[in-house]
């Protein structure tokens, strides 16, 4: 994380430093090529900044990606083309016609980018987004491909737009002696495209007007919900696509329900990439806080939750309504018995030990809110048959969490010691790391970490013989980013035995009986945990001392505790008739 952020820095130093010398040596004519070729330079560092922060910037840099690097890339192109037009000056005069070109092609460059294009965005784009809805039989079909169309190339022309700035600056460093109409070329072609941006723009605005029948597009949007008619909503609330799991994870057992769906969120920028999770779900998205009560139909009669955000109360504050929190996992975390989740009209539980840990916190409900239904998840997992000796573990460690409380997160001071541990006494056993997909959000060295365990498990590829001639073409060891939208679920059914820490992960791996390792990422002592935690009580407690590990040894090979996690896991994930899919289905249906 550290060698990103010098990456960052030498790179906005480098460009701020050369944009003050193209700066200072245009005032020579004599170094005017040199001073295009600077400008010329700055461009590029800038667009590498743009390119690199958005890769490489981890989550918790959302803010300063989304500011430093995407929103100002209009002001950077505005302080180039006035550093240009320096140098215009100085070789051409002030009255010339180039420079006139010049100042033309700027102020263009201010109409249509600028000023027009955030306009017509605030007016027909800013304010909803429908995403996945079945066509409208009244829908006019060539109103809509026109409209695709100028939206393509409106894009196209503004991604020529922004490289017609270093074609012209590279023009001139090599042109200036030579042919000057080859600049002046290049000054009018940049005034042209930055024109012709006006049609499509325009376009745009002028169907979508047609279409809604207002200058605002959210009442076609909202339209679209109104004809869906969904009985269920989902409400998502989010910054980023690091928390889709936890819609992701709910998702496909409210669509086996046979109910008609749709999914609401206050991000715009996450209607794309929800409606991605599955197609056939529709996802609204509005901007406006008094947009929320007009895009819930009046067919709804169930709201979903599945996170304790505070914009859950943009659609709590609506009565009329059946409000359901579903959350995202069992665990003990703090989130999972915060006092705000007294608010919904029904909590839906996994098991007694949810019940419970509310009771122990001093949160209390009425009978009629909590609602054991297990989790819907682990019905796709396979239980163990017998015992196995572990010949495949995961590990799949928390993140950091928003508050200290609810920090369970092994990377900082278990992971390297265990996972050494691991490559040097247990060679023959293949290790999967999966971390949880918002690590480093709050604490970006764990970033590093993980980049070190990577390198870790890497370099013991084909470690000793018998990894060799198990997977010759393969790498034995598998790293999954943060981002990899692999379920962890899944995983469970590949995997002999898992690490993990006081999490939901835990709590959903008891219904495979396999055997589990828990972190004591606090240092809090075996016989506190276990007695704290009632998901450790069935498996082997680890800690940053890698002799810990001799301690659970037989989990490797006999699993002494394996009855008692069965035991554990009625308790927590809960006792009843058929499968958890089947008591979801019964509370959306209100029985």
């Amino acid at each position: 994380m550290k060698r990103i952020y010098k990456n960052r820095i030498i790179i906005l130093l480098t460009a701020t430093l050369l944009a003050l010398a193209g700066l200072v040596v245009s005032l020579s004519i004599d170094a005017l090529r040199l001073a295009s070729i600077l400008i010329f330079c700055v461009w590029i560092f800038s667009k590498s900044a743009i390119v690199s922060g958005d890769k490489l910037i981890s989550p918790f840099s959302e803010r300063i990606r989304r500011h430093l690097f995407n929103k100002y890339g209009n002001s950077q192109h505005l302080i180039r083309s006035l550093a240009f037009l320096l140098v215009i000056q100085k070789a051409f005069g002030t009255d010339s016609k180039y420079a006139l070109l010049t100042v033309l092609g700027l102020i263009s460059f201010i109409v249509t980018t600028v000023i027009l294009a955030d306009l017509i965005n605030l007016l027909i784009r800013g304010e909803a987004e429908a995403v996945g809805f079945p066509k409208s039989v009244n829908s006019d079909v060539s109103k809509e491909k026109i409209y695709v169309a100028s939206l393509k190339f409106d894009k196209n022309l503004a991604s020529l737009s922004n490289y017609m700035q270093p074609l012209l600056v590279l023009s001139f460093s090599i042109f200036f002696d030579y042919q000057n109409e080859v600049i002046l070329l290049f000054l009018l072609g940049q005034i042209a495209v930055n024109a012709l941006r006006i049609f499509p723009l325009v376009t745009q605005c002028i169907l979508s007007v047609w279409k809604s029948g207002s200058i605002s597009p959210a009442k076609e949007k909202i339209g679209q919900a109104t004809d869906f008619m969904p009985e269920i909503v989902v409400y998502f609330s989010a910054d980023s696509e690091d928390s889709l799991y936890q819609l992701d994870q709910w998702l496909p057992y409210i669509k086996s329900s046979g109910m008609k769906t749709m999914v609401l969120t206050r991000n715009l920028k996450l209607c794309a990439p929800i409606n991605e999770l599955d197609p056939d779900i529709p996802v609204i998205g509005i901007k406006r806080f008094s947009y929320v009560e007009k895009a819930l139909p009046q067919s709804v009669n169930t709201v979903l939750y599945v996170n304790n955000s505070a914009e859950n109360f943009h659609v709590l504050r609506l009565s009329h309504f059946r409000h359901v929190q579903l959350l995202h996992g069992e665990s003990d975390k703090g989130a999972s018995s915060s006092k705000v989740t007294r608010a919904y009209d029904q909590i839906a539980v996994s098991g007694q030990r949810a019940i419970d840990r509310y009771k122990e916190n001093g949160v209390h409900f009425a009978d009629s809110q909590l609602r054991i239904i297990g989790r819907p998840l682990t019905d796709s997992i396979d239980v163990a048959k017998g015992v196995k000796k572990v010949e495949t573990i995961l590990y799949a460690p928390t993140w950091e969490g928003h508050e200290r409380a609810s920090d369970f997160c092994s990377l900082r001071n278990i992971a390297l010691p265990t996972i050494t541990w691991l490559l040097n006494n247990k060679p023959e056993v293949k290790i999967i790391i999966k971390p949880h997909p918002l690590t480093g959000t709050n604490d970006p060295a764990l970033i590093g970490i993980l980049e070190t365990l990577k390198n870790l498990i890497t370099g013991f590829d084909n470690y000793g013989d018998k990894q060799a001639k198990r997977i010759p073409t393969t790498p034995f060891h598998q790293f999954l980013e943060p981002a990899n939208r692999v379920s962890i679920h899944k995983l469970f059914n590949e995997v002999d035995g898992l690490i993990c820490d006081n999490s939901s992960v835990a709590s959903d791996f008891l219904v495979s009986t396999k055997p589990m390792f828990i972190c004591d990422s606090k240092n809090e002592g075996e016989d506190v945990l276990r007695s704290k935690y009632p998901v450790t009580r069935g498996s082997y407690v680890i800690n940053a001392d890698p002799s810990s590990l001799l301690n659970c040894e037989e989990g490797f090979e006999t699993d002494p505790l394996k009855a008692k996690r069965i035991e554990i896991s009625q308790y927590i994930l809960g006792d009843f008739d058929g499968s958890a899919t089947n008591q979801f289905h019964l509370l959306l249906q209100g029985k």
